[in-house]
């Protein structure tokens, strides 16, 4: 048994009914395994493309290349049905793409009501 009851998803109990859904404990296995600092570093994994875009001769040449970092934050949410944990208070993540990018990315959760990484 996994300790976790299997009706729960289906039945959270009468005194979750009219929660606000965050206020509402969510088994562990709800989660992705990565936090959020994580999560938000992802979105740079296509951040050369702001480097084309500032090179670019003309505005609509440069609006595609916008356009399309906004949208690639989207790449892998159809495989992911889950959320990442809230990051801990002090907590940090390093991501180094020097070597093949030339960048580097440092998050760390600075406070968290209201929440700032």
């Amino acid at each position: 048994s996994s300790g976790i009851n299997a009706e729960w998803p289906l039945r959270p109990g009468k005194n979750c009914i009219g929660k606000e859904l965050s206020k509402i404990p969510m088994p562990v296995n709800f989660n992705e395994p990565i936090s959020f600092l994580q999560r938000l570093t992802e979105d740079m994994e296509y951040g050369d493309l702001l480097t084309r875009a500032a090179e670019c001769a003309t505005v609509e040449e440069s609006l595609t290349y916008l356009s399309a970092i906004a949208v690639s934050s989207y790449a892998t949410t159809s495989c992911r049905t889950s959320k990442p944990f809230n990051p801990l208070l002090g907590e940090t993540f390093e991501y180094d793409r020097t070597d093949d990018m030339g960048w580097r990315s440092f998050a760390e959760q600075v406070s968290h009501h209201p929440p700032v990484s």
